[in-house]
């Protein structure tokens, strides 16, 4: 199978369909880190890893059931070693591009097994990884149309999706440091599958320290929320729990409390808090193809990555600099 992402940008391959469609954002996964990843609980789905994992003793799979039905499936893939005190799989198996080293490996799902020195992981992972840059260009150049109200410490998303069924949000980088703010997410009236897109606009320079309320903590909803941070090149830190998938293609992800929704980090994610499904499930105009499994990789097509890399802008200036001056307004609407 082709790489997801991959038909849209590249010459003739370039494919875009009049009707929504919708898919997960790296098909197959919940959680994509290109870096190194370092946990001490749970993460409930599929993960895929460039570098090493590290630091506690982790479990994967856990949200997978029947675990029966991943037998044979890659739940976890690592680009290189096992670093941590070690790992359980729940579900599924575990295959690295290194070894286990000294980590203890407990194989808890029905008929999991432990591949070692596999020389398909790594590509895998850097596919996964390419794709996300590409995927975040995609959705920040999506016109915001729907608005932000700002009242006190309470902050309101008002969705107003278009005949498409997405709605988007510019959101500026400074309201989710907003000190207690909290977060609602009006959906009344809005059918089921509605997909709700948050491009930040501008880095976060402090911790998030909102807490998410109506709208957000329903499961069919978070499914469909994405919070694309197309700018944050410095590490972005959560020490609350979180609502929606991320996506941060550029730069580290450290958090302390759950993250209800998918993790996608281009660098490390360090984490001592849960990641719970779903992950994405959402508007996707490209179309979706999975990253390749170990008996279909085509390396040639990594090759073509790198034709890639350009980044695809279409936020103009005014737009942005509307939505960051916007952050400092209070009771007011910050709608672009």
């Amino acid at each position: 199978m082709l790489l997801k992402l991959l038909a849209p940008f590249i010459g003739a391959s370039c494919v875009f369909v009049s009707q929504v469609a919708f898919a997960e954002l790296v098909t197959g996964f919940e959680v994509v880190v290109g870096g190194n990843l370092s946990a001490q609980s749970q993460i409930q789905g599929r993960t895929i890893v460039g570098g090493n994992v590290q630091g506690g003793f982790p479990s994967f799979g856990t949200g997978l059931t029947p675990a029966a039905s991943f037998s044979s499936t890659d739940v976890l893939v690592v680009g290189g070693s096992l670093q941590s005190n070690g790992i359980t799989m729940q579900a599924g198996d575990a295959r690295l591009g290194g070894t286990r080293g000294s980590a203890n490996v407990n194989l808890n799902g029905p008929g999991s097994e432990l591949f070692q020195n596999d020389a398909t992981a790594a590509p895998r992972a850097s596919a996964a990884t390419a794709m996300l840059r590409s995927a975040s260009d995609y959705f920040s150049g999506l016109v915001a149309d729907s608005g932000i109200i700002v009242n006190g410490s309470n902050v309101t998303f008002n969705a107003a999706p278009g005949a498409d069924g997405v709605a988007v949000f510019d959101v500026p980088a400074a309201l989710l440091t907003l000190q207690n703010a909290n977060f609602a997410l009006a959906t009344a009236g809005l059918p089921a599958g509605t997909s709700y897109i948050f491009n930040v606009v501008g880095a976060v320079t402090g911790t998030p320290m909102g807490n998410f309320g109506a709208g957000f903590q329903t499961a069919d909803v978070r499914s469909h929320v994405l919070w694309n941070f197309e700018d944050q090149t410095s590490p972005l830190s959560l020490s609350r729990e979180w609502y929606g998938s991320i996506l941060l293609p550029d730069s580290n992800l450290n958090t302390t409390s759950a993250i209800n929704g998918g993790v996608y980090v281009g660098g490390d994610f360090t984490t001592s808090g849960d990641v719970r499904l779903a992950g994405y499930i959402g508007h996707a105009e490209y179309t979706p193809s999975a990253v390749p499994e170990p008996s279909s990789i085509i390396l040639t097509a990594l090759a073509g990555v790198g034709l890639v890399s350009a980044r695809l802008r279409r936020r103009s200036l005014s737009r942005r600099a509307a939505a960051v001056q916007g952050a400092s307004a209070t009771g007011t609407s910050l709608s672009v």
